[in-house]
């Protein structure tokens, strides 16, 4: 799919970005030892970005909580990234039994990313994601084909149920199960087409509470994309032709 994609244009470059996300509010100088932990990850995974010498801009999605912790900021400068407040997702409510909800009802802040129109595609990346080669071709290919809305990524090795917003294996593989239809994706390495409509469907959405808790983010992504995919069950027949699938997989766990 990305074969002779080329190189950015310096117009180009400036209409996208990488994305990374911190959730939370910390204490400015004060950070729990989860949050030291995820700012030194968010380190390590922009510096690895960073020396495969990347065409766009680097962007971090961050409350003012975070950008007020200034030995990050400043090191975060250092490596060419900037700071943004992550639009608002508003409320999220989800049904069904909240697992690591302390943790997990944080992630959805990461679903902002669709309202960044300042960019015409935005690639997020978890802070676990080691990149080890230049990705400027994903989102070169969004900027060329503008109708693409996404790039996912499989769910790798994992076994999913039918049903695309489970978060435990289950018998059945998903990508067999609902071959095209691509509903068992994995939002750590993510491309997506920012759209203020798309956005705003998406914020009703979480504020509706139709959809499982299950793994916070990831799962609400998984129905917001099925509701929008499919109007209802349609076996393989049933696909969103504006999306496609990354040629890689991410985070292998099973």
């Amino acid at each position: 799919m990305f074969a002779n994609v080329g190189k950015p244009t310096d117009a180009e470059s400036s209409r996208a970005a990488y994305a990374f996300a911190l959730f939370g509010t910390p204490r400015a100088e004060q950070l729990s030892a989860s949050e030291a932990r995820a700012a030194k990850s968010l380190l390590t995974s922009v510096a690895m970005l960073q020396r495969t010498s990347p065409r766009f801009p680097v962007v971090l999605l961050a409350s003012p909580e975070w950008q007020a912790v200034t030995a990050l900021m400043r090191r975060l400068e250092q490596l060419c990234v900037t700071p943004i407040r992550p639009p608002s997702i508003g409320q999220p409510r989800c049904t069904g039994k909240k697992l690591r909800w302390e943790t997990l009802s944080l992630t959805y802040g990461k679903l902002g990313i669709w309202g960044l129109e300042q960019y015409a595609s935005v690639l997020i990346l978890d802070l676990d994601v080691a990149v080890v080669r230049n990705l400027d071709h994903v989102l070169l290919y969004m900027l060329r084909n503008p109708e693409v809305t996404e790039l996912r990524s499989p769910a790798g090795c994992q076994a999913q149920p039918r049903w695309p917003a489970a978060s435990s294996p289950s018998r059945g593989s998903c990508l067999e199960e609902n071959r095209g239809l691509g509903a068992c994706f994995n939002t750590g390495v993510w491309a997506v087409r920012p759209n203020n409509e798309a956005y705003g469907s998406l914020v009703r959405f979480l504020a509706g509470g139709s959809y499982p808790c299950g793994n916070g983010d990831q799962a609400a992504a998984h129905w917001f994309a099925w509701d929008r995919a499919c109007e209802r069950w349609a076996g393989a027949d049933c696909v969103n032709a504006t999306w496609r699938g990354l040629p890689h997989t991410y985070n292998l766990k099973y």
